[in-house]
């Protein structure tokens, strides 16, 4: 890939990558509000998100050296094929978890209590 269109790449990734840290730093933000098991599993999917990113921008940057890469064993377009499964299923399993977290909630309040019962008066 050349230059120009691996920046172009890059640049038309911007947006997700932003979306994505300001999703991590309100979800650091806001911890106090959500319980530990809803704040762990957002993070950890905002975080394997960005990871795919930031793995997949070198891949897009040295495609074409991966397509004349040859070997007796390992032909080019299986390692694309298995970078590209890789990366996908990353962006899925940060997606999961993502949803999880915000499936998690924060704590719900526990009723309010009852009024004390009066006996009646005689």
């Amino acid at each position: 890939m050349s230059g120009m269109t691996a920046l172009n790449v890059f640049v038309a990734r911007i947006p997700t990558l932003a979306v994505l840290v300001i999703g991590l730093v309100l979800v650091l933000r806001q911890r106090r509000r959500h319980p530990g098991r809803a704040l762990n599993l957002g993070f950890a999917g905002l975080v394997l998100m960005i990871g795919t990113i930031v793995v997949a921008e070198p891949f897009t940057i040295y495609h074409d050296q991966l397509v004349g890469l040859r070997s007796d064993e390992v032909t080019a377009g299986e390692i694309i094929a298995a970078l590209t499964w890789a990366l996908g299923l990353g962006n899925l399993v940060g997606l999961g978890l993502l949803v999880a977290g915000l499936g998690a909630g924060p704590a719900t309040s526990p009723p309010p209590p009852e009024p004390p019962v009066h006996p009646p008066a005689h």
